[in-house]
C-alpha cells in the first residue's frame, strides 16, 4: 500500500462543492485514472480518503491538502499528476503530489498553523 499527500488548488464554480462531495470527487478521479485505492475495513468500507482543514462552501483555495491510500499495482506503481489531473473536475490543478511514509502522523496531526489570505470582492456597497 502506498499513501500520498497531494496539494492542490481549488478555483471557480467548483468552489461551491462541499467538504463530503470532494471526498467523492477524489473517490470519481482515482477510479477515472484506473488506481486502486484501499479501503477501510468493517461492515460499510469506504476508500481511505483524508481532507485537512476543508475551508467553508464558497471559498477558492490555492493549497488545500489531501491524503489517499493507494493499493500496490504491478503495471502502475507510483501517482503521478499526469496520470491523474485529466480525471479531476474543472477547477481543481493539482500542484504537487509527494509519497508519504504509512507510519507517519495523520495529516490533521502534522499541520501545526495554517496561513490565510483574503480578498475581498469589489461588489461590497460601501
Amino acid at each position: 500500500m502506498h499513501r500520498y499527500r497531494l496539494f492542490y488548488s481549488k478555483k471557480g464554480p467548483i468552489r461551491f462543492t462541499s467538504n463530503l462531495n470532494m471526498q467523492k470527487i477524489w473517490e470519481r478521479s482515482l477510479r477515472r485514472a484506473g488506481k486502486k485505492m484501499s479501503y477501510s475495513k468493517g461492515y460499510n468500507p469506504h476508500p481511505q480518503i483524508q481532507l485537512i482543514s476543508p475551508l467553508p462552501l464558497g471559498f477558492e483555495s490555492q493549497a488545500e491538502i489531501v491524503d489517499i491510500w493507494i493499493v500496490k499495482d504491478s503495471n502502475n506503481d507510483k501517482l503521478l499528476i499526469k496520470d491523474l489531473q485529466p480525471s479531476c473536475p474543472i477547477g481543481i490543478t493539482i500542484n504537487n503530489i509527494q509519497e508519504v511514509d504509512l507510519k507517519d502522523k495523520s495529516l490533521q496531526n502534522s499541520v501545526i498553523a495554517s496561513e490565510y489570505r483574503i480578498c475581498f470582492s469589489k461588489f461590497i456597497k460601501e
